[in-house]
This record gives C-alpha cells, sequence and structure tokens, in this order.
C-alpha cells in the first residue's frame, strides 16, 4: 500500500504562498487543464486544497468528479522552482467559509512575486481576476510529489 506524502513545513509554505498553481486531470474528453487560486495545507499536512472558478474550468471540475485523479503544479515564477503533487482521491466541494481574503492574500503575492521579474500589477489583475462567488474547492490527499524546478533533478521524486 502506497504511504501518503506528508508535507513539510517548508513545502507548505511555499504551496500556500503567492505561487502559480495549475490543475489537471482526465476524463472522457481526454486532459483538462486549469488555474486555481490559492491553496491551504490541512493541519496534518496529509491534504491540500485549491480553490476553482467554477465557470472558468468547468470541464476540470467534471473530470475530478468524475476520476479523482488530479496533478498539481506549484511554481514561483521568479525563482521557476516547481512541485508538482499527484492524488487520486481528490474531491469537489463548496469552499468552507469565507475564501475571500485568502484568495486576495494569494493574488497579492503572486503579484508581488511577477513584479520581481517585470510584470506590473494591471498585468495580475487581469490575469488572477475572479469572484469569489464562483468557486469550489478541490481538495486531495498527495500520493506522490515531484521536483519539477527546470534542470537536472526535474522530475526527481521529493524526499518525503
Amino acid at each position: 500500500m502506497q504511504r501518503d506524502v506528508l508535507i513539510a513545513g517548508d513545502l507548505a509554505a511555499f504551496l500556500e504562498g503567492g505561487v502559480s498553481i495549475v490543475v489537471s486531470s482526465s476524463g472522457g474528453e481526454g486532459p483538462t487543464i486549469g488555474r486555481a487560486l490559492g491553496c491551504v495545507v490541512s493541519p496534518d499536512r496529509c491534504r491540500v486544497t485549491v480553490f476553482l472558478s467554477t465557470s472558468a474550468n468547468a470541464a476540470l471540475v467534471a473530470a475530478v468528479a468524475a476520476t479523482g485523479v488530479v496533478a498539481v503544479v506549484f511554481t514561483e515564477p521568479s525563482t521557476n522552482r516547481s512541485v508538482q503533487l499527484k492524488g487520486a482521491d481528490a474531491r469537489i466541494a463548496p469552499p468552507e467559509g469565507d475564501v475571500g481574503p485568502l484568495l486576495s492574500r494569494h493574488v497579492e503575492a503572486f503579484r508581488r512575486d511577477l513584479e520581481l521579474i517585470g510584470f506590473d500589477e494591471a498585468f495580475t489583475r487581469v490575469l488572477m481576476a475572479y469572484d469569489v462567488d464562483d468557486f469550489v474547492a478541490l481538495s486531495f490527499t498527495p500520493r506522490c510529489s515531484f521536483d519539477q524546478t527546470p534542470g537536472a533533478r526535474a522530475g526527481s521524486p521529493l524526499a518525503s
């Protein structure tokens, strides 16, 4: 039996920071991909929840709901540090509580990181525009994790 990936504290901080979050799954129509805004790692560091716009990611939400299979890549644009988590028990549910503050913090942190590489606030605000009433929570247990930072270690499993 494959054991759950325990997310170390420094990795949890990275996942919850101002990173690009790209989610993918595969359904009857083939692979689907979308952008998430914000991440929360559970207190026991065994589950990850990302937030998806329902209207912008309808096919992705449907694929995850049907299969439970998900791959999520977290990338810090200014450094290209990238981590991929994969799971097979993903669930879609309404967000618990008010996710507005979390989404705002995520967008602001992402804006600051993009600013380091020359993108202005106007670009980030358009890229990351959202309606707080149009979100679902995608929660999963990471079963495996990979370093996806460009370079010699890309694709290597992360130590857990």
